[in-house]
């Protein structure tokens, strides 16, 4: 069997189940009735039963609810989906309180031995009273005093359970809450630990007095920094006033300082200027040859040379009066004026400079802090998570702390959340024997076996059951869905002959009001197989042969080819219908036409290809099958069957070729081959599924080209809904634009069925 069609079958799928039970409703209603009945007897012919009805009230404690301890132990909330009366219902038929009140009453059945508690629970009855907070316990019995002893005894155990029940819980979250709270207190330790070392490695108590801190040292620095500038421009100012006044600058000024404060600088010069002024004397006496001139001159450089020495000694290697050639006399002699401005310039020098000193340690130490400050907002975000996870740690410990207490406080309460409203007395009158409870399973039992019974029989009919089923094994597009209908008898339909005619028969009902649906499906089928028809990416292909056949006889086929060309004349194409099955032709039947001479005669060479031979109307013409041959497919070769069409193919927009069924024959596959393409008829319920697979795979062996497929006949009472919708929504079946928002909807514009496009997508057509 086919992988697919095997998992169609065996998928679930509501609505296939449904139109099971709608085919074999019958004999599942005889099933059904038959278990009703039975049910009603047996109701009928029980004993007396007496029923005994007690009453239980659940509330929240009131005494939990005045200390505000334990609220949340004694207090009823949902579970879930469900509701807390039903779980108290539910906790009440428990088998260990009915084993309790088993063991109480000592109940024991006809061999003296202890009921169990399924027995036990069948005549119990546990349910809320709508509206209230109370659940009805009753107990049905032919022991009038054994009903109400079942129930009070019930009430009572259950009572009891759910104070133990209570208590049980209470100790439970108190061992829970003591096992948290170390690990509460450690979690909280471990969080100050690490804000305290936090606070350690930052050097920082909190990150937002640091932040403020660094704001106001940094603006105390601006202030410094502004005050400095101030005095050093002032202080540059007077330096370059005293350097215009002595023509030096206050490196030089404090190089001549250091030589005007040197004692051997100031005595060799001294020594200097004495030889100097004793030249000039001598001059006046001799001339520079004499010996005493000359005598003084060597003393005179050796003195100088002497100078020089110390005054190298006195100032730094580099310095701008060294870099002279010779130092002048007044250069190293000073007058008292010059020299206090000398020392001013020197000492405004020194103010300077420590100023500047001053003003980069104060940008120094701003940019330290400034670079601190970028580290404040991750060390904030550090500080808050730290202290964030302490808060928490705290708030669990606190609250730890607290349910502790308020479990110590709520394990020694009595956390009775049930109480005995109404206790039962001992019924007096008997009650009915149970009536609708056996009809109610008499229903169930009927409607079981009933279903099983339908579904039974549709397992066993191995016919392919549905369109939906047809098209999961085909795994063909369904292009139409043709609703079943009937038509009285005789020949009536004059609609579709332009002069009136002499009338065809009922079935072709294209152009008939007396069933729209029908027609309205035919419409839908041309529509669909003119999409299909046009080829891939907009490239107008019309296929204009098109072949239709069936898996077996009797599926309608030829009504569809009938119907199919009926509509396709009606949209102004010219059409031409071709009854190709010379094994059992019907066309002519259809159709009211002679058929003496046809297709056969013209592939027997006996007559010539016919113009319009019988012209049902200004665009529809017939080809009937003509004489029944002993061997058609002798005659179905290729070379004439090609040679044929093309012939015809010249006439006519569409030629619609009427073949016999696949199992009678190959006449379809060769037919099939020179036609653009091939549509399957498919009746539900009429070919098996062994008849269906053989023409599936005959057709996948001849290669040919399968358009689609057509569901004839179709029940749609028991059909998918996706099938059944488009055909009975529709509202005029003559509408040439039928359906037109379905047909955009639709990937490839088949309208109809999802199936469709589904399965075209499979094969790729």
């Amino acid at each position: 069997m086919d992988a697919d069609y095997r998992r169609h079958v065996e998928e679930f799928d509501l609505e296939r189940y449904w139109l099971v039970l709608k085919r074999r409703w019958v004999p599942a209603t005889v099933v059904f009735l038959l278990c009703v009945a039975g049910a009603l007897a047996a109701a009928l012919s029980r004993d007396n039963l007496y029923r005994s009805r007690g009453s239980l009230l659940l509330e929240v404690d009131r005494s939990v609810s005045l200390t505000g301890v334990g609220e949340d132990i004694s207090s009823l909330e949902p579970v879930g989906r469900i509701e807390p009366i039903e779980n108290e219902a539910s906790l009440a038929r428990s088998s260990a309180v009915l084993t309790e009140v088993i063991d109480e009453l000592q109940l024991k059945d006809d061999e003296d031995e202890l009921v169990s508690p399924q027995l036990l629970r069948e005549n119990l009855s546990i349910f809320p009273e709508a509206g209230t907070d109370l659940l009805n316990v009753t107990y049905t019995s032919e022991n009038p005093q054994l009903s109400a002893n079942v129930v009070n005894q019930l009430m009572t155990s259950y009572v009891a359970r759910n104070i133990a029940r209570n208590r049980a819980r209470a100790t439970a979250a108190r061992e829970f809450v003591e096992n948290q709270l170390p690990i509460a207190e450690a979690n909280l330790k471990e969080a100050a630990e690490s804000l305290r070392l936090f606070y350690l490695e930052n050097r920082i108590v909190n990150v937002e007095s640091r932040s403020n801190s660094i704001l106001q040292t940094l603006d105390n620095l601006d202030n410094q920094a502004n005050t400095l500038e101030f005095q050093l421009a002032d202080m540059t100012m007077s330096i370059a006033e005293a350097q215009q006044l002595l023509g030096l600058s206050a490196t030089q000024a404090r190089e001549i300082e250091s030589l005007s404060n040197s004692t051997a600088v100031q005595d060799t010069l001294a020594e200097l200027v004495d030889i100097q002024t004793e030249i000039a004397k001598q001059q006046n006496v001799y001339t520079e040859l004499h010996p005493q001139i000359t005598t003084l001159r060597q003393t005179e450089a050796s003195l100088q040379s002497l100078l020089n020495r110390r005054i190298s000694e006195v100032l730094a290697p580099g310095s701008s009066l060294g870099s002279r050639s010779a130092l002048e006399l007044g250069d190293l002699q000073m007058s008292q004026l010059d020299s206090q401005l000398t020392a001013e310039l020197v000492n405004a020098e020194i103010r300077r400079l420590s100023l500047i000193g001053q003003l980069e340690s104060i940008n120094a130490k701003r940019q330290q802090l400034l670079g601190d400050s970028a580290n404040l907002p991750t060390l904030e975000l550090q500080q808050r998570e730290l202290q964030q996870a302490l808060d928490i740690a705290t708030r669990n410990y606190d609250a730890l702390e607290q349910r502790l207490q308020a479990s110590q406080l709520a394990e020694n309460q009595v956390l009775a959340t049930v109480s005995i409203v109404e206790e039962a007395n001992v019924p007096r009158m008997s009650v009915d024997n149970d009536l609708p409870k056996l009809m109610a399973l008499g229903i169930l039992a009927g409607a079981f076996l009933g279903t099983a019974l339908a579904f039974g029989l549709d397992l066993l009919d191995k016919s392919v059951k549905t369109v939906k089923d047809g098209s999961a094994l085909f795994n063909y597009p369904v292009l139409g869905v043709i609703p079943r209908y009937s038509t009285p008898g005789g020949i009536f339909n004059r609609a579709l002959a332009s002069d009136g005619g002499e009338g065809y028969s009922p079935r072709i009902i294209a152009n008939s009001s007396v069933k729209p649906m029908a027609a309205a499906a035919y419409q839908m089928l041309q529509s669909n197989l003119a999409f299909v028809s046009y080829g891939k990416v907009g490239k107008k292909t019309r296929s204009q042969v098109v072949t239709i056949t069936s898996s077996v006889a009797q599926e309608g086929k030829s009504e569809v080819c009938a119907n199919l060309a009926a509509v396709m004349a009606q949209t102004g194409k010219r059409v031409l219908l071709v009854d190709a099955d010379m094994r059992s032709p019907s066309q002519h039947h259809l159709w009211n036409a002679d058929n003496s001479a046809g297709l056969s005669n013209i592939l027997f060479g006996e007559t010539d290809l016919p113009v319009d031979r019988h012209r049902i109307n200004e665009n529809l013409s017939l080809l009937t099958a003509g004489t029944m041959p002993s061997n058609p497919t002798s005659l179905l070769s290729p070379e004439r069957v090609k040679y044929l069409i093309e012939a015809l193919s010249k006439q006519y927009d569409y030629i619609i070729i009427d073949t016999p069924p696949i199992a009678a024959g190959g006449d379809a596959a060769m037919m099939g081959e020179a036609s653009d393409g091939t549509l399957l008829v498919f009746r539900p319920r009429w070919v098996d599924s062994a008849n269906a697979f053989f023409a599936k795979s005959f057709l996948k062996r001849a290669r040919t080209r399968v358009l689609g497929m057509v569901a004839n006949n179709v029940n749609l009472k028991v059909e998918h809904h996706e099938y059944v919708a488009p055909i009975k929504g529709s509202v005029y079946p003559y509408d040439q634009d039928l359906f037109p928002e379905e047909i955009h909807a639709n990937g490839n514009g088949l309208v109809g069925s999802s199936t469709v496009t589904s399965a075209a997508s499979r094969n790729g057509k």
